[in-house]
Parts: structure tokens; sequence; C-alpha cells
């Protein structure tokens, strides 16, 4: 079964006096969802100018988009949040989170 990718973009504020904060939250809840076998998290975190990047796989989408939504809403993450889904044969869409 062809799996899917889901980025995870977390806009960084140029005032969030500890982004690493939230980020390790993101972090640490991703991985606990992998490690019950939901989801797969196939590379670290990107940090980029604008945003951290998170990545997803799986079998189903929606569930990774499920996933990317609850990590979203986690306290203290910077609200725009965003993911982009590739799913072989679709072309990549962009889902918007928060």
């Amino acid at each position: 079964m062809p799996h899917a990718v889901v980025e995870l973009h977390i806009p960084r504020p140029t005032d969030d006096p500890d982004p690493d904060e939230w980020a390790e939250e993101i972090e640490s809840f991703l991985a606990d969802l992998e490690e019950i076998g939901e989801i797969e998290v196939p590379a670290d975190p990107e940090t980029r100018a604008a945003v951290h990047v998170f990545y997803l796989t799986g079998p189903d989408p929606d569930m990774l988009l499920a996933a990317c939504a609850q990590a979203a809403a986690l306290p203290g993450v910077p609200r725009g949040a965003y993911a982009v889904v590739t799913a072989e044969p679709a072309p990549p869409r962009r889902v918007s989170l928060s």
C-alpha cells in the first residue's frame, strides 16, 4: 500500500521568546503517535526562515491530517499552521489547520 507524506508547517513568530518549547511539544506528541504505530516520522523537523516543518508518513492521509490538526492545537503552538499532503496519484494539496 502506498504511503502518503504530510508536511506539517508551523509558523515561527518573530516575537516568540521560546519557539523551541512548542516545537519540542510537537516532536514529543508525534513521537508518541509513532511509538503506538499510528504514524511514521521519517525525518527530523526542519527549521526554515518562517516555519518549522515536521514530516509524517503513513498509509492513511486522513489519519496523518488528524495527527497534524491535533499537533497544531497543542497549547502554545502559533496559529496559522497548515499541512501539505502528497499522496500519489493526486497532486500535492495544502490544508489549513488553524
